[in-house]
Parts: C-alpha cells; structure tokens; sequence
C-alpha cells in the first residue's frame, strides 16, 4: 500500500504516529529492490514536492530516518561497498547514530544515471528552498547557488554508480569551501547504493556524525540541524523535488521506536 505525501513535509506528529505503527528494526537498504522501512513521500510531479526542470522526468521520492543498529547492505547494489568507516568518515554508521535515507525511483523520462541526478541539497534553516506553486511552475527555489545560506551544504554522488562524490559547505549563496573529491573513494559519512534493473537508488547521510566530523570544512561548517530540516533534490534528469523531514532532535523523542517511517511493501 502506497502512503503519499502531497504536501512534501512530514510532521513531527505524523512522523510519531508513523513511527508507533512501523517495524524499529526494518530498513531496506539494497539499492531499492524493496522499500520496507521507507516513507514514499510522492513523485517529482507531486504538487509540493515539484521545485523545477521537466515535468517529462517522473521519480518516487522516499525518505527515513531511523538509528543505527547494525543495519547491513543486501541485494548486491552498485555503489558504496559497505557502510565502514574510514578517513573521512571516522565514527560513521555506528550503532546509535541518527540516519536519513533518500531514495529515488524513476518512473518515466530522464534515468537517474547521466545528467545532474544524484544532488542532495541540504537546507538546515528550512528558510533556502521551497517548491514551486505548480506543477511546472518556474517559482521554485532549488539551486544552491541562488538561495544557499551559511551552514547549508549538498552532497554530491557519481552518477554513473552513486558513490559519494564530494561535500559542499556554504557561507552564503554561491559561496562555499568542499571536501576533497574522486581520489577519497567515496570515504564519507554518506553512502550511495544503485540498482541498475530498478533503475532507483538509496542515498544514506549520517547526520550524527557529520556536524562533527565536518565542522571545519575550508573555514565553513555543517550548520546544526534543528527540529525539521528541506532537502533539495535532483533526483532524475534536470528535474528537482524539496522535501522537509524531522531532523535527529525531533526523533529523540522515539525513544525505542527508532523509525521515522510508514512501510512500503511490493
């Protein structure tokens, strides 16, 4: 049974009384060969999730957010080899540690490998993006370059097979400081996994341990997330979504539940 989110945001309330009806222990991650454990928050046609580019590319949008538990990589997927970490992601993906998943699942138009695909804009301050008013609509607020404040940051992901990129700090729109890219193999407290016959793809961001590990990033900082934090994202083709989820803080108030997220079986 599929949950749609029309409006792009999940609330706190709504995510506890998700959270009461979800398995704690239950995430998928293999790439998107199954969703259980995951919110489908819409497509990229979905009023409130549409922020700009080709109404043509449509992609599932799923997020989750749940704590570390020894969770494992099935399904043999393309991408990060596991979740261990290294240099640049020491303390990552250990037990305890507050996750979000971003997962996308093309359903027609542009493939999710090529183009711009696999962007993953961080909007800390929930005041830097916002979906356009309509569908197709130009008003969406999605670029980094134009609304970024200081604190935001984007992940970016190969997308040829959705391994970590780099990180980019902003202090300010257009201004930013990164990590370094390509000879790190992917070494960061963000993985990517990507299931060519599916052609979708699960994206997994520590978010315990990058403020920490990332506070001094060419004199540029992972702003603190609060409550809720947006996420801008291009999913497919030229095509962005904004998506605002419960940060880390809102899930302490789980307790053993652990799991933001309505289960999506196929």
């Amino acid at each position: 049974m599929k949950t749609t989110n029309t409006i792009g945001t999940l609330s706190l309330a709504a995510a506890l009384a998700l959270a009461a009806a979800a398995s704690a222990s239950t995430v998928d991650i293999n790439g998107g060969l199954s969703w259980n454990g995951w919110q489908l928050n819409g497509t990229s046609t979905t009023l409130g999730l549409y922020g700009g580019g080709s109404t043509d590319n449509v992609y599932e949008v799923y997020t989750t957010l749940f704590s570390f538990d020894g969770n494992t990589v099935t399904g043999s997927p393309a991408g990060s080899a596991n979740l261990a970490a290294g240099t640049y992601s020491t303390g990552a993906f250990a037990n305890g540690n507050r996750i979000l998943g971003v997962g996308i699942r093309r359903i027609s138009g542009a493939g999710v490998v090529g183009g711009g695909a696999g962007i993953v804009r961080f909007d800390v301050g929930n005041d830097s993006y916002a979906a356009a008013s309509s569908v197709g609509g130009t008003d969406g607020k999605v670029s980094s370059t134009a609304f970024a404040s200081a604190g935001d940051f984007n992940t970016q992901f190969y997308v040829t097979n959705f391994t970590p990129s780099t990180l980019i700090v902003f202090s300010g729109p257009g201004v930013f400081t990164s990590l370094p890219s390509g000879p790190v193999g992917g070494d960061y407290a963000f993985r990517g996994f990507y299931q060519a016959a599916n052609e979708s793809y699960q994206l997994l961001f520590d978010l315990t341990a990058m403020p920490i590990l990332y506070s001094n990033v060419g004199g540029n900082a992972v702003g603190t997330l609060g409550d809720t934090f947006t996420m801008s994202i291009r999913g497919a083709g030229n095509t962005d979504v904004v998506v605002t989820v419960p940060a880390p803080g809102a899930l302490a108030l789980l307790g053993a539940a652990g799991l933001v997220g309505a289960r999506r079986r196929r």
